[in-house]
């Protein structure tokens, strides 16, 4: 389990940066980005979140950020 702070990273980098990666790593963790719905990085149907965890749980140890 992540429990996470989550924020809108609507900027041309991070969106370009995300869809490139996606686009370019090997399945089964990458894919074609267009089934998500979008032509590129640009298409406003596209939203990205950032997640960043403040605790990881896997059962019985966890993680917390300090």
């Amino acid at each position: 389990m992540a429990e996470c702070h989550a924020e809108f990273a609507d900027d041309e980098e991070t969106r370009k940066d995300l869809w490139d990666l996606f686009a370019s790593t090997p399945e089964p963790l990458g894919f074609d980005p267009k089934i998500l719905g979008g032509e590129d990085h640009r298409d406003p149907k596209i939203t990205v979140l950032r997640l960043t965890p403040w605790r990881l749980s896997t059962g019985g140890e966890a993680w917390r950020a300090a």
